[in-house]
C-alpha cells in the first residue's frame, strides 16, 4: 500500500499587511486593519513585524495585539467597538517587545496562525504604551507569510 505523506509547500504568498508609512508614528492604543486577503488553500501563516520605537517600551510588554477578522459570509467582517477593537475571541496572539530600542528595528513574530478557507483581514493594536518611530530612514513593515499543506508522492 502506497503511503501519501502530508507536507508543507513553499510559501504561496508573502503579503505586506502594513508598510512603513502606515506603521510610522503609530500611537499607543491605535489600530490598523489590513486589506482583505483570501486564504485559498493556505492553512497556516506566520506574521513578521519589524518596528522601531520613538521611546522604547518596557522589556516584556505586550507591544501589539493581533486579531484575525474573518468574513464569515464572504462580504461582512466583525464589528469593532468604540475602542476600535473587535470581540476578544478574535484575538489570535500578541507580540511581546523583548529588546526595544530607539535606534534599530525590533523583529516580532507570531507563528502558526491557523487560516480557515475564505476571506479575512488582520487587525493590529498598539498596546506598548509608546508610539512607534516617526523616522523616514527606518524600514518598518508587517508581513504575513502563508503556507499550504497538501499531499505528495513518497
Amino acid at each position: 500500500m502506497a503511503v501519501t505523506p502530508i507536507k508543507f509547500y513553499v510559501p504561496t504568498a508573502i503579503d505586506t499587511l502594513f508598510a512603513h508609512a502606515a506603521l510610522k508614528n503609530l500611537a499607543n492604543g491605535a489600530e490598523l486593519t489590513s486589506d482583505a486577503l483570501t486564504s485559498n488553500l493556505d492553512m497556516v501563516a506566520n506574521l513578521i513585524m519589524a518596528v522601531s520605537w520613538a521611546t522604547a517600551p518596557a522589556v516584556g510588554v505586550t507591544a501589539f495585539e493581533v486579531y484575525l477578522l474573518p468574513a464569515v459570509d464572504g462580504t461582512n467582517y466583525p464589528s469593532v467597538g468604540a475602542d476600535g477593537l473587535p470581540q476578544k475571541s478574535l484575538l489570535i496572539g500578541s507580540l511581546e517587545s523583548r529588546l526595544p530600542t530607539t535606534n534599530a528595528l525590533e523583529y516580532l513574530v507570531l507563528r502558526n496562525i491557523r487560516l480557515d478557507p475564505g476571506t479575512f483581514k488582520i487587525l493590529i493594536s498598539n498596546t506598548s504604551a509608546q508610539a512607534t518611530a516617526n523616522d523616514d530612514d527606518v524600514s518598518m513593515f508587517c508581513k504575513l507569510q502563508r503556507w499550504q499543506i497538501g499531499s505528495g508522492s513518497a
